[in-house]
């Protein structure tokens, strides 16, 4: 989704709250948003950087840190 910066500095600082100290900011996540679930991006050298190489399109469930009702 293309979205301006204004926007996308905002959404970034409402995740960050939202799931507090469940994650590393130093690395970094996508959020998924019709399940709420913070993910940790996949690097370089990982199978799935490339959504299509395992047909996850990021979402693997090892990748997984928190989901937006508390369970982490």
């Amino acid at each position: 989704m293309l979205i301006d910066l204004r926007t996308e500095e905002e959404v970034a600082r409402m995740v960050r709250r939202g799931f507090g100290k469940a994650a590393d900011w130093r690395r970094a996540h996508d959020f998924y948003i019709p399940t709420e679930t913070l993910y940790l991006t996949p690097e370089p050298y990982q199978n799935g950087y490339v959504p299509e190489d395992d047909q996850s399109f990021g979402l693997s469930l090892s990748r997984r840190i928190a989901i937006g009702d508390g369970d982490h």
